[in-house]
Parts: structure tokens; C-alpha cells; sequence
């Protein structure tokens, strides 16, 4: 029998969400580092851990590697994610056109602010049941007096808010959002006994220090000095995405081929072969996740193309034979004409996680047989492109004209753990 792993120092959004309703998430600037050091440490009890239970608001904290450099780390500790991190240390908005297939209309140059700014280096994200009150939330965390925190910023921020209620909650599509996630072993043990087709991966796929799916640490090897080891453990990778949905476009698809794109019908159903309808009765939250591929091989019901095969192809054979798994976070925002998703995605590693995820697996499906078109619901699309729908009877092919999802900025950020947050002047120069 599995033992449970210490997760008391990890930060709960990483492991087991939040479960609250809505976000704002600040985009500060180091102006004192020692100041900003000590406010970090002051709020580490606002953070809770992924030991703890869900209360109705929480505090979490991730540092950009621009944000490492204001907050003077040792060049020990800069030295070791520049090479091995390397997407976190160049940032997203570098890496764009070739790691996230962000190009045309999607190019990092035209995204917003403060996804592009080299002032970003700290992104504090306050998460609540209601919105009201953040004005008092963010005077209780520096004391009413915002130069007192060796930050700048307080007045730059992003909010999103959850579309629907409980365990139903949509994203602007329509589609109930949050349904697949993968669990962690040493972790979630209940859950994993409770869902036996879901992902059920070692701990190293999200928590720095830990021995991933291939059994490799990258961060306890030998010339990585103890004290960046001890730093980082716990520790995770986050990509903040903005993305912006155009409903109206969605809209005038067909609602049968809108599922297939999707791979489930908007109540989490999965796609089943011969169904031109959602099903009446929505299957239980137990049976969302309960499935595999090997009913499905000709792609007939859920097509090899759509979103959630290609991105979590379960047991579908795929190349390369490895899992590639995200923890996400989402939200859904509204500003003014527009409506989309400030996604958050956890890993621990960028390269091998949320970039080969958006770069490769968007463009091309896994499986065999590969497809050739992006993924229909996500990817960048310059030019017309075709969505095929396998059947028995004979493929079919849908026109896509529309990119239905145009980025609007991605950052990277560095999740510490409780502990490297109360001890991060140890690891300042």
C-alpha cells in the first residue's frame, strides 16, 4: 500500500485547487528587494498548504525568473534554473512562435500587459468565494500600506470569475471545464482507488525534487549543489495563459460538431458513437473520468482529432510513449466585448509538459493514426483547415474558418514551497 507523501510545505493550488469562485491575480514589481523578502515571508500563513483544508479564500505566490534576479538570489540558485529550466528563465513570450505555436494574430509581441513587462516578477493571486472585498484583502496582507511591502503593481491586475455553480462550472464555450485531472501517487490515494482509468502519475510530473513518470530527478543531481536542492523542492512550474474565446464564431457550429471537437457533449458526456444529440441523463462526477480509449479505436465517437484525446490520449498508443500531464486550474474572465480563460497550468516541467503539449500534440494528434490539422478547439489557425470526424459509415470532413482562441499572453512562474518563501533571504546575496 502506497504512503502518503508530506505535502504540508506544498502549496495547495498545486496539488488539490482552491475550489473558489473567483480570482485576481497582481502583477507586482520588486522595488526593495529585502523589503519585498520580508513580505514574502509575512505572507506565508495566508498561503495554505495542500495539507490543509479549503477555506473560503486563499493567497497563493509565484515568481518570475526576472523576479529571482530583483529579489538578489545567489547566482548558485539562478544558475541552476537558467539550466534546468530553461523555458522558465527565458520566459513564454521568447519562446512563443516555436515552443506555443503563438503565431499570426497570436505572436507575443501583440500580447497584453503585463505578460510582456520585465517588471513582473512577482504574481500574487488572491482567491475568494464572492467578489467584493479585495481592496480590504490586499490592505490586510501589507498592512494598509503598500510601499511597506517592497512592491509595485498593486494596482495591476487580471480577474476571473467561475461561470456556473459547484461542481458544473463551464468555461465560455458552454463546456463543463475542470472535469479531467490527473492524481498523484503518494497523493491522492482515495481518489485514485475511486477512479481507476484516471492518470495516476509519480510525484516528480509536478513537484520539483521528486522522481517523475521516467524516473529521472533532474534537481537532486550531483552538480546541484544542497542548498538550490533544498530550495526548490516542493516547489512547481506555472503558465498563466490568457486566452480569448470568440462565442460567436463557436456558436454557429453545429452542436454535434462542437462535441466532437470537444470530445464530450457540454455536460462532460463523452462523445459516443452514433450520437448526433447530448444524452438527457449526465453521467455522475465518479463516471466523467472513468474511461479509457479501447472502446473507441476507430476514433468513431471521440475522434482522434478532437481536444481531449489528443491532449490526454489515455490508453491510445501514442508517440512518444509517454504521459504528458498538466494540473488545471482555469478560470474564466470577462472584460468589456471579450470573454475567455485566464488558464493556469501546473507541472514541473515546461519544456517537457506545457510546451511539447501546445507545440506538438496541438499541431499534430499523438496516436496513430496522426492527424495533420491543429487541434480544432485551441490552436492557432491562419489559414482554413479541415476537422475530420472518423465513421463507420464513411469520414467525414468539417471547414474550420475561425480560430475560436487567440492568446492574449502567457507567463511563466516559479511555485515555492512554504518553506523556500520563509527562508528565502537565506538564498539572497
Amino acid at each position: 500500500m502506497e504512503t502518503a507523501l508530506d505535502v504540508s510545505g506544498v502549496q495547495r493550488i498545486v496539488l488539490r485547487g482552491l475550489g473558489l469562485s473567483c480570482v485576481r491575480h497582481y502583477f507586482l514589481g520588486v522595488t526593495q528587494p529585502q523589503k519585498a523578502r520580508e513580505f514574502l515571508k509575512s505572507i506565508v500563513p495566508h498561503l495554505p498548504s495542500a495539507g490543509q483544508q479549503r477555506s473560503h479564500r486563499a493567497v497563493t505566490v509565484a515568481l518570475t525568473y526576472p523576479g529571482l534576479q530583483a529579489l538578489r538570489l545567489q547566482y548558485q540558485y539562478l544558475s541552476a534554473f537558467r539550466r534546468l529550466a530553461p523555458a522558465f528563465a527565458e520566459g513564454a513570450a521568447a519562446r512563443a512562435a516555436a515552443h506555443l505555436g503563438d503565431t499570426g494574430r497570436n505572436e507575443s509581441p501583440g500580447w497584453q500587459q503585463p505578460f510582456l513587462s520585465p517588471q513582473t516578477h512577482v504574481v500574487l493571486s488572491i482567491y475568494a468565494d464572492e467578489d467584493s472585498g479585495w481592496t480590504k484583502r490586499i490592505a490586510a496582507l501589507h498592512g494598509g500600506d503598500p510601499l511597506t511591502s517592497g512592491l509595485s503593481g498593486w494596482d495591476t491586475w487580471i480577474a476571473g470569475k467561475q461561470l456556473g455553480v459547484g461542481n458544473d462550472r463551464r468555461e465560455p464555450f458552454g463546456f463543463r471545464d475542470g472535469i479531467s485531472q490527473p492524481t498523484v501517487k503518494r497523493v491522492h490515494l482515495h481518489w485514485a482507488q475511486r477512479n481507476p482509468a484516471s492518470m495516476h502519475v509519480e510525484p516528480g510530473e509536478f513537484l520539483l525534487g521528486h522522481a517523475n513518470e521516467d524516473g529521472s530527478n533532474r534537481w537532486r543531481a550531483e552538480d546541484v549543489p544542497q542548498s538550490v536542492r533544498d530550495f526548490v523542492r516542493d516547489g512547481s512550474f506555472m503558465a498563466l495563459r490568457k486566452m480569448s474565446q470568440d462565442t460567436a464564431a463557436f456558436a454557429q457550429l453545429a452542436a454535434d460538431v462542437q462535441a466532437k471537437m470537444c470530445g464530450r457533449w457540454p455536460n462532460g458526456a463523452l462523445v459516443r458513437e452514433g450520437e448526433r444529440t447530448q444524452p438527457v441523463e449526465a453521467p455522475g462526477d465518479a463516471e466523467l473520468n472513468r474511461f479509457d480509449f479501447a472502446h473507441d479505436p476507430h476514433g468513431h465517437g471521440c475522434p482522434f482529432a478532437s481536444h481531449i484525446r489528443r491532449l490526454n490520449p489515455r490508453s491510445d498508443v501514442v508517440i512518444p510513449p509517454r504521459k504528458r500531464v498538466l494540473m488545471r486550474r482555469g478560470m474564466p474572465y470577462e472584460e468589456a466585448a471579450e470573454v475567455g480563460l485566464l488558464g493556469l497550468f501546473v507541472c514541473a516541467d515546461l519544456e517537457c509538459q506545457f510546451e511539447f503539449l501546445l507545440s506538438d500534440w496541438t499541431r499534430e494528434a499523438p496516436m496513430l493514426p496522426r492527424e495533420i490539422a491543429p487541434d480544432p478547439l485551441i490552436a492557432a489557425r491562419d489559414a482554413p483547415s479541415q476537422f475530420r470526424i472518423p465513421s463507420a459509415a464513411g469520414d467525414r470532413s468539417v471547414q474550420l474558418l475561425n480560430a475560436y482562441v487567440t492568446t492574449r499572453g502567457t507567463l511563466y512562474g516559479f511555485i515555492p514551497s512554504l518553506r523556500a518563501l520563509a527562508t528565502i533571504d537565506s538564498a539572497a546575496a
